[in-house]
């Protein structure tokens, strides 16, 4: 490796600080860059500074965490080498998650715009379904049923109406019989009466 003195953490901490600091300073000028095509450039500018001031302050980490353990200091520079390293990490960690977060929510704008490319406007699509081509069996099979039931309904209702007229007209017949042997009981009875009264006379 190439010696830089007194190491390359000098090197890389520049493009940490010129990318990360231009990427805040475009995101404020977009704020108020109104919603036109202004606005948009910007961002994309911005997020793309972000994303690889993101990646150069790995490096500027690495390089750090090795002059923290190398350079030759004292008491006094040693507290401020930790004050710097601690901030220095707490950085990392902050501009990492928007970087993060700027990258998770561009990955699910795109792949929510693929998805309306295919679902919603049918690009790429072989053929769409036709619905009137299809049918369900277990409708078909529901409406059968169904059918069956009715049949069964109407047959039961007649059944039910030719028997109660079957039953109505025996027991019509039934009461056509009884009358006339009622009459005639009672009118044996009568003779009967009549003849042993008779008798006695």
């Amino acid at each position: 490796m190439i010696e830089i003195i007194p190491n390359w953490h000098p090197i890389f901490v520049h493009f940490t600080l010129g990318l990360l600091l231009t990427t805040a300073v475009i995101h404020v000028v977009a704020m108020f860059a109104g919603d036109g095509p202004l606005k948009q450039t910007l961002t994309h500018v911005a997020n793309w500074n972000l994303w690889i001031g993101a990646g150069v302050t790995l490096a500027t980490v690495a390089a750090g965490i090795y002059a923290f353990n190398t350079v030759t200091h004292d008491t006094p520079s040693h507290e401020v080498m930790l004050e710097h390293r601690n901030l220095a990490l707490g950085s990392f960690v902050a501009f990492s998650a928007i970087a993060v977060g700027a990258a998770s929510i561009l990955l699910v704008s795109t792949a929510w715009h693929g998805g309306e490319l295919v679902y919603r406007h049918g690009l790429g699509v072989m053929s769409l379904p036709n619905p009137a081509n299809h049918v369900h069996s277990g409708q078909a099979h529901e409406h059968d049923h169904e059918g069956h039931t009715h049949e069964e309904a109407t047959a039961h209702d007649h059944n039910d109406g030719h028997s109660n007229d079957e039953h109505g007209a025996v027991g019509h017949s039934d009461m056509n019989q009884t009358e006339p042997v009622t009459q005639e009981a009672q009118h044996e009875h009568a003779d009967g009466e009549h003849e042993p009264a008779a008798h006695d006379h």
